[in-house]
């Protein structure tokens, strides 16, 4: 591409023609004059795109000027680079999921198997012994169930074993967990409880229609006394 030209325009100022050198956006459509300064071509040349980079233009190569660019749009190219650079930055960043490795024979070695969920430890003899024997101790019979103060949880924190052995033992071999007695105090509690909320559910009922019978005699009471004083 042949060097490019530079050659004086007319502009008006103050009514009157004055020679300058203008370069024009391509981008925007802005322009900007420079005095010519008595240049001659060829020194213009090569000062006119230094003066006008000195204002912060940048001068293509274009001898139609399409590519020239004012100190705005040049702004807001390189703050759009900056952009791009750091959003590239930014995913380099990211880590990559390494792939699975091939074994030779042509598939994915296979993933090792979750260790499988330990069972329960079972009742030895022994033990089963032990809690017999403590049953035996401190539990009364069916009717009467434990006796004072035992139970399933504390006979298992006694021997220092589950408790559901310790209720199993006891279901099979001797009883309930709790005494026919009790059983039979619970059961009425729970009537109890319930017709105790049925009978605080009607004395509100009650309340609350007393309080408006006692409203309308309220009125009816201030209506009689007016009558009488009246035919007095």
């Amino acid at each position: 591409m042949s060097r490019r030209h530079f050659a004086e325009t007319s502009v008006r100022e103050e009514g009157q023609p004055v020679p300058r050198y203008r370069l024009v956006c391509g981008t925007c459509g802005c322009g900007e004059t420079l005095g010519r300064m008595n240049f001659g071509q060829a020194v213009a040349d090569t000062q006119v795109p230094k003066k006008f980079e000195d204002k912060g233009w940048r001068v293509g190569k274009r001898h139609d000027g399409r590519d020239d660019l004012c100190p705005a749009c040049v702004n807001r190219e390189q703050e759009a680079r900056r952009r791009r650079l750091h959003v590239v930055q930014s995913e380099e960043c990211v880590p990559v999921a390494q792939p699975t490795p091939i074994s030779s024979a042509g598939s994915a070695p296979a993933r090792p198997a979750a260790p499988a969920a330990e069972k329960p430890r079972e009742m030895t003899r022994d033990e089963r012994r032990l809690i017999w024997a403590k049953l035996e101790e401190v539990y009364i019979d069916e009717r009467a169930g434990y006796s004072a103060g035992w139970s399933d949880a504390r006979v298992s924190e006694d021997l220092g074993i589950p408790r559901a052995w310790v209720s199993t033992i006891r279901d099979e071999n001797f009883g309930p967990g709790v005494s026919e007695d009790v059983e039979k105090a619970m059961a009425e509690a729970k009537v109890l409880t319930a017709e105790a909320a049925e009978f605080r559910k009607a004395m509100e009922a009650l309340t609350a229609r007393g309080a408006e019978i006692l409203k309308r005699a309220d009125a009816v009471d201030r209506t009689v006394k007016r009558i009488e004083t009246a035919i007095r």
